[in-house]
Parts: C-alpha cells; structure tokens; sequence
C-alpha cells in the first residue's frame, strides 16, 4: 500500500524556502506522511528576482518530486483545476492547502489528513514546527563548505563577540513607498547591543554595501562589511557566516530570521523590527517573531 505524501512547493529566496519546508515536515510528521519536495514549479515564472532551488545545500530527509507529483508539464493549469476540483468534490482529489493570507493559523496542523496532499504557503511562524525543533535544526545543518579564502572570517566570527547586522533594501533610496527598514531602528539596536554584550563587533551583511552609511553611522564602531555579492553561491556564504554570529540585529527578512533562530549559541540576544508590512515583503504577523526575540520600533 502506497504512503500518502505532503509535497511541498518551494518559492522565494532561501528564508521562505525554509518556512516552507519546515511547516510541511511539521504537518508530514504530524499525518505520518512521506514528504516530497517541489523544486522547480515555483520558481519557474520569478523572472525579476530570478530565485532558484537552494535546499540541496542542507541536511533534509525529503525526497525530490517527480515532474508528474509537480503537476509538470502545464503545471499552472493542471493546479487551478485541481483546486477547483477540491472545491466541487472534497475527499476524492488529490487535497491542496494554499495559505490565504499571512496571518498565524493555529489550527492547520491539528487537521487528520486522509489522503496525498500538496502544500503552498509561506507560513511564516515557529509555532508551526515548534513542537519538532530538534528535528528542523538537524535538517538545518548546511552542507555547504565555504571556499577556503572566507575560512578565517567564519572562525572570527565565532571568536569574537560578533553581532550580525542585515540590512535589506528591498526599495532604492529614492522610491517614494519603501519598505526599507529605518536608520532609527538600526542606531538604537545598536545602542542596545552596546549595552548588553561586551566588546562587541559587528558584521554587516547588505544587498547593497554602497548605500550602508544611510543607515549606519560607521565611525567608532568595530565593524566588518562582509562583500561576499559578487561570489557564485553568495547567499548560502552569508547564510553561513550570519548564522555564526552570536547575536543579531535582522531586517524585515525571513534570511536573517532564519539566520538568527538557527545560530547555536546558547545565550544569543536577537532584535527585530517591530513593524507591520505587507506587499513586496510581509512582515510584523502576529506570531512571526518567537518571544525570546527583542522588538524595536521602528
């Protein structure tokens, strides 16, 4: 008799790949389902940000979906009709669970699932997976190795008592909507992390390394800007680097948040923004931010 499977569609950059992921492990594990991992299909039409399949780098027990599981060829098509046939005759389809909108769903993982169901939604919250912890960090554990040349940074920031500073621009400096995080925001993180952790240096990872003195006054403060853009696999080299870090100031970006919640020390203090945001870039759901986590205004 065949296992049912949750598969689940992978979208967006490496942050909301891993929501992604760790909410369908936590809803397979909690049905005793198979999990199956979607590659290709959500990132085929993402022609402005040009995002791509990045979990390989990690220690995940999921198995890649075959073209027929990712509803490939016309996969568009075949999905609509599939919701659409969810909706006149439950119970027979394969099910599909589309996440309507941002906001925490406590009762989702407590649905029994009867049968193979496909999974896509961000689902931007720990309380989703909290009740399997161990099992997302293990899953968490990057494959990846670091060329050699970014070594002895990786072991600095691990000697040190480094702080990782993300400065996202997700809008240019001159755009008249931003969802920018504030200058404000990032001096008075800083101010606190003065205060609460000794001798403290900071690492700034950016999109933009240019425009960082619009956000961060760089003079007396122990810093490094980490200039890793122009690398092939620059992301999964920050990732790793951020996620060395003891402590964290994050953006509005589920890079950083990933990057804080997954670092191993022990008494790591993380602040972030305390905003609501929707549109190019969701943020501030009830939820989304885990409690031992410091808010700031912003």
């Amino acid at each position: 008799m065949k296992k049912n499977k949750i598969i689940v569609i992978l979208r967006g950059g490496l942050g909301n790949q891993l929501f992604n992921y760790a909410f369908a492990k936590a809803l397979a594990t909690k049905n005793e389902f198979d999990l199956v991992v979607n590659y290709k299909s959500g990132f085929e039409n993402d022609f402005i940000y040009r995002r791509n399949y990045l979990l390989q780098y990690f220690n995940h027990s999921a198995r890649l979906a075959s073209n027929q599981e990712m509803l490939i060829p016309f996969h568009r098509m075949r999905r609509f009709i599939l919701v659409k046939m969810n909706q006149w005759f439950p119970g027979i389809m394969t099910n599909f669970i589309c996440q309507q909108n941002m906001n925490f769903d406590p009762d989702i993982l407590g649905k029994k699932l009867n049968r193979t169901t496909i999974v896509d939604g961000c689902w931007m919250s720990e309380e989703y997976f909290k009740e399997i912890k161990s099992t997302i960090r293990k899953e968490f554990i990057t494959l990846f190795e670091l060329p050699a040349n970014i070594l002895p940074l990786n072991n600095a920031i691990k000697i040190n008592n480094s702080v990782a500073i993300h400065i996202r621009w997700f809008n240019k400096p001159n755009e008249m909507q931003s969802h920018n995080i504030s200058a404000s925001y990032y001096r008075n993180a800083i101010e606190v992390l003065n205060k609460k952790v000794e001798n403290p240096h900071f690492y700034i990872f950016t999109d933009e390394p240019t425009l960082i003195e619009r956000k961060i006054n760089l003079s007396d403060l122990p810093y490094t800007l980490i200039k890793n853009h122009q690398l092939d696999n620059n992301e999964m080299i920050d990732f790793i680097l951020m996620r060395s870090c003891k402590h964290f100031i994050i953006s509005n970006s589920t890079f950083s948040w990933w990057a804080a919640w997954l670092s191993d020390y022990e008494n790591k203090i993380v602040l972030s923004p305390d905003i609501k945001m929707t549109g190019l870039t969701t943020w501030g759901e009830e939820k989304q931010v885990p409690d031992a986590w410091i808010k700031l205004k912003v």
